[in-house]
């Protein structure tokens, strides 16, 4: 990085040297004429600087790899013994006597008297009325639209205008577009032709006018419609009609009865008690264990390294007036 920085700066003060010497007399934009280029400088702006080589030490980065001793911890699986209480349940057998109430079925007989609805069938006269549809003829007033002619005035505008003939100045330039101090095209190079154009002058009157316009109006009317109308009617028909009567009648039953009776039976019981006992198991456990192991490092170390560079051997110096840049002995 430094070797590029030294380079730039010798290169920009070489090209700065030239360009001193190549601008005097020269304008100060390209826009704008110089004001001392018809007068010679006072005094020539000097040649280019010289260089010299100076040795300067850098420091560049240098890797390598290193073999390091570093401290970890391992978990060890271990074996150990280690003794414990466990409950065990230990079956015991006892017999044991129960008293209990059981439901025994027992069928009865029983004498009972019931009612029983007997049909009858007779017949009878009835009346009824029914309902006969008739057509029947009505009048009635209906409202109808109808279209009545009606004169109205009105006013409207009319055009009773004429034409005229009017003399128009016009330009006969053929390929000639230049054109004159007026802004029209005619110029010196091109004479004004004159022509006659028909121009239309209007007059606008307005007048009234009578129009018939068919107007829609709302009118009553008579007119006949036929209805039917539903007229009732009685009449008179035979029906059978069935009739129930109670009847009484009797009979025998039979029906189920539950009844108690008190028994007494034994039945056998296992019961379990929880006995403590002790128990030695085995089990893995993880132990930490410190280990020292070696590891390989890339590590980068900055070497100091000499090396020659070429600087301008500059000096401030009195500047000239054409002379735009500083010069170097």
């Amino acid at each position: 990085m430094f070797k590029k920085c030294v380079m730039i700066v010798s290169v920009w003060a070489i090209a700065a040297g030239t360009a001193v010497a190549s601008d005097c007399g020269r304008a100060v934009s390209p826009c704008c004429p110089a004001p001392c280029a018809p007068v010679a400088c006072e005094t020539p702006c000097p040649p280019q600087p010289a260089c010299t080589t100076v040795e300067r030490t850098v420091l560049v980065p240098q890797w390598s790899t290193e073999t390091r001793k570093v401290k970890c911890i391992e978990y060890r699986q271990q074996v150990c013994e280690q003794k414990v209480t466990v409950w065990e349940r230990v079956p015991v057998k006892r017999t044991v006597a129960c008293e209990y109430t059981e439901l025994v079925r027992e069928v009865r007989k029983r004498t009972e008297t019931y009612t029983v609805c007997e049909p009858v069938w007779k017949e009878v006269t009835r009346t009824y009325t029914e309902y006969v549809p008739q057509v029947v003829k009505k009048k009635g007033v209906r409202t109808v639209w109808k279209c009545v002619p009606v004169k109205r005035k009105r006013t409207v505008c009319e055009d009773q205008g004429h034409w005229e003939e009017r003399v128009v100045c016009t330009c006969q330039c053929g390929r000639c577009r230049v054109s004159g101090p007026c802004g029209n095209c005619c110029s010196s190079c091109c004479q004004p032709t004159q022509c006659v154009q028909r121009v239309w002058v209007p007059k606008i009157v307005q007048r009234e006018i009578e129009e018939t316009v068919m107007e829609r109006r709302c009118v009553q009317e008579p007119y006949t419609y036929e209805v039917t109308v539903c007229k009732p009617v009685t009449r008179k028909c035979k029906v059978r009609v069935c009739e129930y009567r109670p009847v009484t009648k009797t009979r025998e039953v039979c029906y189920t009865v539950c009844v108690p009776k008190k028994r007494t039976r034994t039945y056998e019981v296992t019961e379990y008690k929880c006995v403590p006992k002790e128990k030695t198991i085995k089990r893995t456990v993880c132990v930490p264990v410190e280990v020292e192991k070696e590891v390989q490092v890339r590590v980068c170390k900055m070497v100091p390294k000499k090396v020659t560079v070429r600087v301008p051997a500059c000096e401030p110096c009195p500047r000239p007036r054409c002379c735009r840049r500083p010069c170097c002995r």
